[in-house]
């Protein structure tokens, strides 16, 4: 009798029913911190962008899911939708910790005559709150401006940007790409053996590739921890907590992809389909995912790490010519906000209570 890849998560079936509602309500619960972050001026990020997209296509996925419960199977390409989204959606949550992994590492390697182009100072400057540098930071947090004289380290920052770009790219190829290919038209995969067992080794190339690159991310926490003397401590210690969550669902996805089945209907053991395998499903690939959403909105990550609106932007430092634009840009902003303090006390004065002569 002909094999075929057993479907990840399994068919959906009626005892999917409560186990995704549970996740609707999570992902609900969720909404409003997401709303939260990104509309406060003092946690507004793009950043994030990747991650809220993720959280509200989720709700879509298991609202779809829960709707066609108790239905019984769904169709094929139903289940090809959900193998993709299952396979490549937690991929936008990873690239948003990438963002943040560079913000990290970038913060504290500007030295104090090259702070001022820092995601930190930017944060400090769109949040009108100046760091006050005769006030005691408890450890742990961001050190703001460094003192004078730090020594800048423009190679670590360099290789930081490089390492974030050459991750990005080897995730689109290694990891979406196949994850995309491997579960597209599921007809196709069961009507041929050939065909299925081509999907099995590009779905192992995307799992393990996730894997590998994932560990890499974590290690790049782990050293910017370490090595880096101003990096924020409770920064690193939260991206670290959220990405090692994420890193439960590759490893989850190798655990069980080497099942096979002979239809994407089939309840025999090793098709995904036991109440067992739904647990293991929903317990090591759906919460880890909810998981790492919630760390990376309940916590400020704007604050915490000081990344500004939009992280770690600028793909090389400032020229000369970028710095002197930069600074009479900001001479202007300081001059036009004096100006408009001033007419504001000027216009308190001009009304102020008239005095004793005027009223006698």
């Amino acid at each position: 009798m002909p094999q075929y890849p057993a479907l990840v998560g399994g068919q959906t079936l009626e005892i999917d029913f409560a186990p995704c509602i549970v996740v609707l309500v999570l992902y609900g619960l969720l909404l409003p911190w997401i709303a939260y972050r990104m509309l406060t001026k003092g946690s507004r990020n793009t950043y994030l962008i990747g991650t809220a997209s993720f959280a509200t296509e989720r709700i879509v996925v298991f609202g779809l899911r829960a709707a066609h419960a108790p239905k019984g199977p769904s169709a094929l390409p139903l289940m090809s939708y959900f193998q993709i989204s299952y396979a490549v959606g937690y991929t936008g949550i990873v690239n948003d910790v990438l963002s943040i992994i560079r913000v990290l590492i970038v913060n504290p390697t500007y030295g104090s005559e090259t702070y001022p182009q820092s995601p930190a100072a930017e944060n400090s400057r769109a949040t009108r709150v100046p760091p006050d540098t005769s006030v005691i930071i408890p450890p742990g947090d961001f050190r703001g401006p460094p003192p004078e004289g730090t020594e800048d380290l423009p190679r670590t920052r360099f290789w930081a940007r490089r390492f974030v770009d050459i991750m990005g790219l080897l995730f689109l190829g290694l990891v979406s790409i196949p994850g995309l290919v491997g579960n597209t038209k599921l007809q196709s995969v069961y009507g041929s053996v050939k065909e299925g067992d081509k999907s099995m080794v590009i779905r192992y190339v995307s799992a393990g590739g996730a894997l590998v690159l994932m560990l890499a991310m974590l290690a790049a926490i782990i050293w910017a921890r370490i090595k880096l003397a101003r990096v924020s401590t409770n920064g690193a210690i939260i991206l670290a907590i959220a990405h090692s969550f994420l890193v439960i669902v590759p490893i989850y996805r190798l655990a069980v992809m080497y099942n096979f089945v002979d239809s994407p209907d089939s309840t025999a053991p090793g098709s995904l389909n036991s109440p067992k395998d739904k647990a293991l499903f929903y317990a090591f690939h759906v919460v880890p995912e909810w998981l790492t959403c919630a760390t990376l909105f309940i916590f400020n990550i704007r604050k915490i790490l000081a990344t500004g609106l939009s992280g770690d932007w600028r793909a090389v430092d400032e020229s000369e010519k970028e710095r002197v634009k930069r600074e009479l840009k900001e001479q202007e902003k300081r001059e036009k906000k004096a100006a408009k303090a001033a007419q504001s006390q000027g216009y308190i004065g001009s009304t102020t209570p008239t005095s004793a002569t005027e009223n006698v």
